[in-house]
């Protein structure tokens, strides 16, 4: 399912290149808006979004039904929860004990296992790439709170067995 903003600039015919350009947008936040990868839709985005459904005559209310919403910020919300959940079908396949390293946590090696790569873990479960590298990494203490919303709404079977996990690699590796 396209997200709504791709599917509002594809019911308008406008292109991500020219939708950034038009409203002063950079070429970043239209992909991450695209993608879902934002927590909350930026301000700028949503308001670009409403010039671009006024200036093409898109009707918002057939993509708020489309998402089961009343405003775009919740279509956004709603979209990303669903697409987690498709996503995140197999995120079981990796069981506890958790390994690790005193180089890398058991976070980044679970995601490497189970999706190669943070960058397609973040974009498969809708989240900012940046916090879950400073995660993996250990520069946070407690697991980021738009990743514990992700993985307890996609009832990760092991969530506090790699919570706790985690949290003693941080306190006994990561490198302060």
């Amino acid at each position: 399912m396209l997200s709504p903003v791709a599917r509002i600039l594809k019911a308008s015919s406008i292109g991500n290149s020219r939708f950034a350009k038009t409203y002063r947008l950079s070429r970043g936040t239209v992909t991450y808006s695209v993608a879902g990868t934002y927590v909350d839709l930026p301000g700028r985005v949503v308001d670009a979004l409403f010039e671009v459904t006024e200036d093409k005559d898109v009707d918002m209310r057939e993509i708020y039904r489309e998402y089961g919403a009343t405003t775009l910020p919740e279509a956004y919300t709603n979209w990303q929860e669903v697409e987690r959940k498709t996503q995140a079908a197999h995120l079981g396949q990796v069981a506890p004990p958790f390994r690790f390293t005193a180089k890398d946590s058991p976070a980044y090696l679970w995601i490497q296992d189970l999706y190669g790569s943070t960058e397609t873990f973040a974009k498969a479960l809708k989240l900012p790439t940046a916090t879950v590298n400073r995660w993996v990494r250990g520069e946070t203490i407690s697991m980021p709170a738009v990743i514990e919303k992700a993985l307890r709404e996609v009832k990760y079977p092991y969530f506090v067995e790699l919570l706790s996990t985690q949290a003693h690699w941080t306190q006994t590796h990561a490198a302060r």
